[in-house]
């Protein structure tokens, strides 16, 4: 156990030790989200949900300064309602939640000017 630990601060020691500034970033992406429904009236009864995004992305750096950044994501986001239920009488049945789920695929392209020069840790 104590031979893998210092196995792997030696490999991560080294490498930052022995290399250049980096041109090419890239990682992956993701995390919880509180998502709703926006527009018109009736949307206005929808209730907020949490939900989960993710995805990879690709970062170049033109100078320490400037870089462009893109990626592919996937986005899940929706709402839920509860409406009351009622026979042609007009009496109330119960409830009815009612779940709405949109999955979407996204391609963003980000300019970027950092205003500090990045540091490494180790």
């Amino acid at each position: 156990m104590h031979r893998s630990i210092i196995f792997c601060l030696l490999l991560f020691t080294s490498g930052s030790t022995f290399s250049q500034p980096d041109k090419f970033d890239m990682g992956i992406e993701g995390g919880p989200g509180v998502i709703s429904l926006r527009g018109n009236d009736q949307l206005k009864k929808h209730k907020s949900r949490i939900s989960y995004s993710g995805g990879i992305f690709f970062q170049y750096h033109f100078t320490k300064l400037i870089s462009i950044r893109t990626g592919m994501g996937y986005e899940r986001k929706g709402s839920v309602i509860t409406q009351p239920v009622t026979d042609n009488f007009g009496y109330p049945m119960g409830d009815l939640t009612t779940r709405s789920n949109f999955h979407y695929l996204t391609l963003p392209l980000l300019a970027g000017q950092h205003l500090a020069v990045r540091s490494t840790i180790l």
